[in-house]
């Protein structure tokens, strides 16, 4: 939770520049991390709202745009 927030939040700031800190690319990130929504988060209709399972989806859609779309 914290490595997405801490992405998300410097990525407010520095934009596509953001990437060039990682061995892995954007859509390697964008990969690992629909992954772990889809695996952790796959039943958030069954979570209380404030969840961190909300929380996780919520801050992962942040940095990579709508990915509700994409893990369904």
């Amino acid at each position: 939770m914290h490595n997405v927030r801490s992405m998300a939040a410097d990525y407010r700031e520095h934009g596509e520049k953001l990437w060039d800190r990682f061995n892995a690319s954007r859509a390697e990130q964008e990969w690992y991390y629909l992954g772990l929504v889809s695996s952790l988060c796959n039943q958030l209709d069954q979570e209380p709202e404030h969840s961190i399972f909300h929380q996780f989806s919520d801050t992962v859609d942040d940095l990579f745009g709508d990915i509700r779309s994409s893990i369904t």
